[in-house]
């Protein structure tokens, strides 16, 4: 889990020092047209997370682009994103913070504190989303377009990432071996299924269908595992070998092609298939895989290397048949995108 490197982070850097690298500005012309954002999230408790602007189609790179729109630094950890209507929701994990920022500019709309140490976003009806914590034991309710958090819904420990179904949403508890379902209406926890080794990543497939990766958290061996979420039923394991720890599951835009990273190589796995797959569809590429995403609209692939973790990263983009379209230079410690 990402939290286990930080204090080995913090003890390697203290004597390095810190780099930018790109240019930092003019973020024109890069901002008319489609881009991509890198979430760096920096090192813990140096306050350097920033965002890398991409364009896929003029292949620009525009480093500290959130700093360029705000004059301002972003904060302490840059944990995840999301996109919703004309806004990006960005969750600043140690920095207890989450900012909203117009698509366009990037400009901040508003910052709204958060509650504990926030780690992921998903938007619900109404303009809603809600917010998971690493330590609250509760669940936030934002309200996107007041920029405020309007309920908090306790929760049966830490959740990580989130998925919504049918009107119910469905939250990973690393900690408790579970997937809890909360009903969205009452706002509050209704059940829970049992799901071993720590489950944390979360996505639905195109059948509604739910997959979770467990990458042995809790001692047990990492597994994928298929529910139902229509009965709370889990339908498929595949476990891993002794020792293996995937991360990072995620899912293609038809919701049919599974990806996630092991050791220094990301591997796919259709939704139909009856065993893990033994050979990477991407290997050889960068010195620390850290952050996987997958473009829902091309299914082309990204790969971010945190390299040491104290220079700036580099991100691969590559096809959905892992063939290399470009490399791009980060700010420290890339590991996720916002399309």
């Amino acid at each position: 889990m990402r939290w286990l490197f930080y204090i080995s982070i913090l003890l390697a850097g203290i004597s390095c020092k810190k780099e930018e690298v790109g240019p930092q500005f003019p973020v024109d012309p890069l901002f008319s047209g489609d881009k991509v954002l890198i979430l760096n999230e920096g090192n813990f408790g140096w306050g350097n997370a920033s965002i890398t602007a991409y364009g896929p189609n003029n292949l620009q790179t525009v480093q500290g682009a959130y700093f360029g729109a705000n004059d301002l630094p972003l904060g302490d950890v840059c944990q995840s994103g999301i996109r919703w209507a004309n806004r990006y929701l960005v969750v600043v994990n140690n920095s207890n913070k989450i900012v909203l920022l117009d698509t366009n500019t990037l400009e901040q709309v508003v910052e709204v504190p958060a509650l504990g140490s926030p780690r992921y976003v998903l938007p619900t009806h109404g303009g809603k989303a809600y917010v998971s914590d690493l330590y609250a034991n509760e669940l936030g309710l934002l309200d996107i377009s007041k920029g405020e958090f309007v309920f908090n819904i306790t929760v049966p420990g830490w959740v990580e990432e989130m998925e919504y179904v049918n009107g119910f949403l469905y939250g990973t508890c690393p900690q408790n071996d579970q997937i809890i379902q909360l009903d969205t209406a009452a706002n509050e926890v209704i059940d829970s299924i049992s799901i071993p080794a720590g489950p944390s990543s979360l996505v639905k497939d195109r059948n509604g269908m739910l997959w979770a990766l467990s990458n042995g958290f809790s001692g047990a061996n990492a597994r994928i595992t298929m529910v139902d979420p229509a009965a709370n039923t889990v339908i498929k394991t595949f476990e891993f070998g002794v020792g293996d720890q995937p991360v990072q599951l995620k899912i293609n835009g038809e919701g049919d092609v599974l990806y996630y990273m092991l050791g220094s190589g990301v591997y796919k796995m259709p939704i139909e298939s009856t065993s893990l797959s033994t050979t990477a569809l991407i290997s050889g590429y960068g010195q620390t895989l850290y952050g996987l995403s997958i473009n829902p609209a091309t299914e082309e692939i990204y790969v971010m290397d945190a390299k040491d973790f104290i220079q700036p990263g580099e991100a691969y983009r590559f096809t959905r048949n892992g063939e290399l379209i470009d490399s791009i230079e980060c700010g420290i410690i890339p590991q996720a995108i916002v399309f």
